[in-house]
């Protein structure tokens, strides 16, 4: 069944978003309301396989924790979450687990694409650098190529 994340799965859902992007200098997932975005995109976005796919990526998660380190993953300290969601992340990857890959995208885009993680943690500048229409080529050296 989809609909948002809550109880117990929103706070796995906070607990791993903050493992992946924690509070350090800059503001942390929980602060850029990372687990919230993705509830509403649960409950507005996802297909009931995307949603099933994501909320066993946190099961499984939550299952790691409680072989590895004995609990519940958004019971445990912050240096143990971030191992075991490292180890999590590295099998992941090995075995080419796709629904990880797609769920971890999701979590940095919803950072990046917050006010804190766009305007704090990364610099913000509106526009690059100082506009000069005419430039010796032998100033710079190539041309630059960009998307739109």
């Amino acid at each position: 069944t989809s609909g948002p994340l809550t109880g117990e799965r929103l706070a796995l859902m906070a607990a791993v978003s903050e493992a992946l992007i924690p509070r350090t200098d800059t503001p942390g997932a929980i602060d850029a309301g990372v687990p919230q975005v993705v509830s509403d995109l649960m409950e507005n976005w996802a297909s009931p396989a995307t949603y099933a796919a994501f909320t066993g990526q946190l099961a499984a998660i939550d299952a790691k924790a409680m072989a590895s380190e004995g609990g519940a993953f958004s019971g445990l300290g912050p240096e143990q979450q971030a191992s075991v969601l490292a180890a999590y992340d590295a099998e992941a990857y090995v075995a080419e687990n796709w629904d990880w890959r797609r769920l971890k995208g999701i979590l940095l885009l919803a950072y990046y694409w917050s006010e804190p993680g766009a305007t704090v943690e990364l610099v913000y500048e509106a526009v690059p650098g100082v506009w000069e229409a005419c430039i010796p080529f032998s100033q710079v050296g190539r041309t630059w190529a960009f998307s739109v």
